[in-house]
């Protein structure tokens, strides 16, 4: 009985077994971890192959669609496969790729792509358990709306008034050397004598952020043939210093060419100088050839027109008949001064034409000749406001009417323009 009762509390023999079952759990458990961290890599692993392919994806299917080919779509998705295999092929042999589906879409300038992957990989140690695969499947896709071809046309403002001052510092500087600040220097001697007193005007704010512009533009990497740039000058007519090209670096140099204009009759016709320019371009596309670019139009103003007015042989005041009246308006002796109205700029918007308006506040001369006053105050009172509203209204959306202040404003609303226009980024992972 005694010893009956001895093995019943004796427990030496039952450690071994249980610390065998134990080391048997751990050892399981192990390797379930090491197989579900296996499963997990090669989860990584295919969908970065899978990310890879559908970018690829969508840049061929822009690049064959562009080329003209009628199968751009096959010649993608094969593209793509392709990538994809080979990725997946370099990975663990005990990855099984079970079906890849690749499909691309355009809609207008926007391409898509979407990869669906499905596929097994092989247990190590969950075999043991019954566990012989685990499946690994995902769905990722990617687009691009950039337009892959585009025309930058800018039409600028070079009347008399952006040849102000642009500082009060360098108003006070042209008074002391020419007598005025504004739109009194056109002669040669006058103009020679302003350049000398380093001066900077309006002007040349517009002309370096214009310079500016087309440096970051050709930085971001859209030289080649994908963007093409003009450049026209306008008062009461426009004149091409660049003609449409894709050499940005020729474009960077004609720009130094933006100045204030001189000719006979010189005034500011934003109206005639738009319908001028609509029928010397092309008509806009979707961007997504060559031959049919998204064409943005960039109409750089401080919003006021004035028209010369024409002495007739009776001795009658004629407008300058390229001049659409508009009202409010002022008449001061040989001139009349108004603002341009939005419907001038549907002509060009019909023909497929994105307008995006860069309107530049008029500034008041800190000097006046006694006879200007009622000119300015008019101006100011009158015409400033109404000018940027009917610019606003002009532009082909809300967000595409950009206004600058003062002169040193005028760069920042450029770097805007660009940015809106040429987002940087043009591939882009939606799952």
């Amino acid at each position: 009985m005694q010893k009956i009762k001895t093995f019943s509390h004796d427990v030496r023999g039952v450690i071994a077994p249980l610390f065998g079952l134990f080391v048997m759990v751990l050892i399981a458990a192990i390797g379930v971890s090491v197989d579900y961290s296996n499963a997990m890599r090669l989860r990584s692993d295919l969908d970065g192959a899978a990310d890879a392919a559908t970018l690829a994806t969508v840049q061929r299917a822009q690049e064959a669609f562009a080329a003209g080919d009628e199968d751009w779509r096959k010649s993608a998705e094969k593209v793509g496969a392709a990538m994809f295999k080979t990725n997946v092929d370099a990975k663990a042999k005990s990855l099984k790729i079970n079906d890849v589906k690749i499909k691309v879409s355009r809609n207008n300038n926007a391409f898509a792509a979407a990869l669906k992957y499905s596929a097994t990989h092989q247990t190590a140690f969950m075999q043991i358990l019954g566990r012989k695969e685990v499946e690994l499947s995902n769905r990722v896709s990617a687009n691009s709306a950039i337009a892959n071809y585009i025309d930058v046309h800018l039409l600028i403002d070079a009347s008399a008034s952006m040849g102000i001052g642009a500082t009060p510092e360098d108003q006070e500087t042209l008074v002391q050397t020419i007598g005025c600040a504004l739109a009194c220097h056109h002669d040669e001697p006058s103009w020679a004598k302003t350049r000398q007193s380093r001066a900077k005007l309006r002007i040349d704010y517009v002309r370096d952020a214009v310079r500016e512009f087309i440096r970051n533009l050709e930085e971001q990497g859209h030289s080649g043939n994908r963007v093409r740039l003009s450049i026209h000058l306008f008062q009461n007519d426009i004149r091409q210093i660049f003609a449409t090209s894709s050499d940005l670096e020729e474009a960077y140099a004609a720009a130094e060419k933006i100045d204030l204009l001189s000719y006979p009759g010189a005034g500011s016709n934003s109206a005639y100088s738009l319908k001028q320019l609509s029928q010397k371009l092309q008509s806009g596309g979707d961007g997504s050839r060559k031959n049919n670019r998204k064409s943005y139009v960039v109409l750089l103003s401080d919003g006021i027109e004035s028209g010369r007015l024409k002495i007739t042989a009776d001795g009658q005041n004629v407008p300058d008949p390229n001049l659409v009246p508009t009202s409010p308006y002022h008449i001061e002796e040989t001139e009349r001064l108004q603002v341009m109205e939005s419907d001038s700029c549907t002509e060009i918007k019909s023909q497929g034409h994105t307008l995006l308006t860069a309107h530049i506040e008029y500034l008041i001369p800190k000097h006046q000749v006694p006879s200007a006053v009622a000119r300015f105050d008019f101006i100011k009172n009158q015409l400033i406001d109404k000018s940027y509203a009917e610019f606003a209204a002009c532009a082909s959306k809300p967000e595409f009417a950009y206004k600058a202040g003062e002169s040193r404003e005028i760069a920042p609303m450029f770097d805007k323009i660009l940015s809106d226009i040429l987002p940087t980024r043009q591939l882009v992972l939606t799952e």
